[in-house]
């Protein structure tokens, strides 16, 4: 999202990008859309610091500390509805609900895959309540979410639900992006196969018994 003026990803030449710098998510997501920029002949990016994103980042934004940052709703819809503007999209580079994923170690597959197994089907099934039932999805946002302002929540449901697959198979894609963004501190990440990280037989298994 782009400050309050800024309108365009083009017009985030020499621009300051707001970096919260723990090595999470937001890092790997800063990193990769510096390089697609840079690629679109978007020059000159430079990162800010940020104690934290969420309401932080808002503030920040607003504040002028930095033009422009990784956000997700509903802080990203709240922002907007202030002034910011939504320049980049990463589903637009098939990063979308990839990244947003679930991870067990491959002890807990081995040793208890019944719990694994059970654990998938449960949230595959969340997931197909949150696709169907937008009333009950928007009730429950608001709820867990603190998001007193319905029209916000509505909002964050309608730009997250697209990103809800019937079947959430790991994405090689969304994990090659990733890897290829963490080699720049972690250098084995820059070779790492991204099919050694994924062990789909628990979504087949459920997508053959029950096709969504």
């Amino acid at each position: 999202m782009g400050r309050p003026g800024i309108k365009d990803r083009r017009e985030l030449g020499r621009a300051r990008i707001g970096f919260v710098g723990d090595g999470g998510l937001n890092d790997v997501l800063v990193h990769f859309v510096v390089e697609r920029l840079e690629k679109e002949n978007i020059r000159g990016l430079r990162l800010v610091s940020l104690p934290s994103g969420g309401r932080e980042g808002t503030a920040a934004l607003l504040a002028k500390e930095c033009d422009a940052l990784v956000m997700t709703p509903p802080e990203a819809v709240e922002a907007r509805t202030r002034g910011c503007a939504f320049l980049v999209d990463f589903a637009e580079f098939g990063l979308n609900y990839a990244l947003g994923g679930i991870a067990t170690r491959r002890e807990t597959i081995r040793e208890a895959p019944d719990i694994v197994r059970r654990f998938v089907a449960a949230y595959v099934e969340g997931m197909n309540r949150y696709r169907t039932d937008r009333e009950f999805t928007v009730k429950v946002q608001q709820e867990y979410s603190g998001i007193a302002d319905r029209a916000v929540a509505e909002e964050t449901y309608d730009l997250t639900q697209p990103g809800m697959p019937p079947m959430p198979y790991p994405v090689i894609q969304a994990l090659e992006a990733a890897l290829r963004v963490m080699a720049r501190d972690l250098p084995a990440a820059a070779t790492a196969d991204p099919r050694q990280f994924i062990d789909g037989r628990f979504i087949g298994e459920l997508a053959r018994s029950a096709p969504l």
